[in-house]
């Protein structure tokens, strides 16, 4: 299941969260109470075995066992995270990056069961990118996007014809997504919103929100573009910690409200607003594609003037 590249990315998880001792006590409670990385080493008690070291030993030996082996590990070690062990409660890091590593490889590890699972769909699908924990907060970047004027288009085109514009909409802000890690985590035909998160969100969603306005003209000019006139767009973001729930429409959030309204009563037609905590952690360079400051809801925001 596990190639070199991802059993070295788990050593490197064990070596970052765990003491050399710790190490051996899980050595002891997964293999034998007499598991001791010092005598299959062949090292003596004198010298330090470190962590890093301490992690390979019990891979090694564990990927030997014949009783799941390294999976049993990989699933021991996840299920530790937020619980009380070893005498203090584990809060493992760099575990949402390991576990998104292993998506791509085709397995996730389902929170509920405790089990390390074939994925059985596209991991770009994963609302929860295989690593985010139920009650987990994450820093996130939230986008809400919205077409504007779509009760009007209703009326103009009727539902059966707009239901045919949401579908081909939506498939194409999927190929965008796959560009940056984001994945749509609400939607209701004509907007919703769309979630990053790990290293660098804030810029990777300001990024996509430039992408896709600007983008949105080629997608018109489609042969299979289903209305006589064009539509326009507003998108509005924010970032901060968000508690993550798999059931995503029913995630309740501040970060995930003021992207909402700053959207909705704020941004004009074709624009992105972004609010400043996003602003301030984008490149000199991306922070002028926002020229225009303002207050909204006691904040400062920014915008892009026009369509990009």
């Amino acid at each position: 299941m596990m190639d070199d590249v991802l059993k070295n990315e788990f050593v490197e998880l064990l070596a970052a969260n765990f003491k050399p001792e710790e190490i051996n006590e899980i050595g002891r409670f997964l293999l034998d109470k007499k598991y001791d990385h010092y005598t299959l080493s062949g090292t003596e008690r004198h010298i330090t075995i470190s962590s890093r070291k301490a992690a390979l030993i019990l891979c090694e030996t564990i990927e030997a066992d014949r009783n799941g082996g390294l999976l049993r590990l990989v699933q021991f070690v996840t299920g530790l995270d937020g619980k009380y062990f070893l005498n203090r409660t584990i809060e493992l890091q760099r575990l949402e990056s390991f576990l998104t590593s292993m998506t791509s490889q085709g397995y996730q590890y389902d929170f509920k069961s405790g089990k390390i699972v074939p994925i059985g769909k596209d991991p770009s699908q994963l609302k929860n990118w295989g690593a985010l924990k139920n009650d987990k907060l994450y820093e996130c970047t939230i986008m809400s996007l919205d077409i504007v004027g779509n009760s009007e288009l209703v009326r103009t085109h009727g539902q059966k014809v707009m239901e045919k514009l949401y579908f081909k909409f939506t498939t194409f802000l999927d190929h965008l997504l796959g560009h940056y890690d984001g994945r749509i985590w609400n939607w209701a035909g004509d907007g919703g919103l769309i979630a990053m998160t790990f290293k660098g969100h804030e810029i990777r969603a300001v990024l996509c929100a430039l992408d896709i306005q600007r983008s949105l003209r080629v997608f018109q000019l489609s042969p299979e573009y289903p209305l006589s006139e064009d539509f326009a767009l507003r998108i509005g973001l924010d970032s901060g910690k968000v508690k993550f729930n798999m059931e995503t429409g029913k995630i309740v959030s501040d970060v995930i409200n003021y992207a909402a309204h700053l959207e909705k009563y704020w941004t004009k037609p074709g624009c992105i607003a972004i609010s400043d905590t996003v602003f301030n952690a984008l490149t000199p360079k991306l922070r002028s594609a926002f020229p225009h400051k303002d207050i909204f809801e006691g904040r400062p925001c920014y915008t892009t003037l026009e369509n990009p």
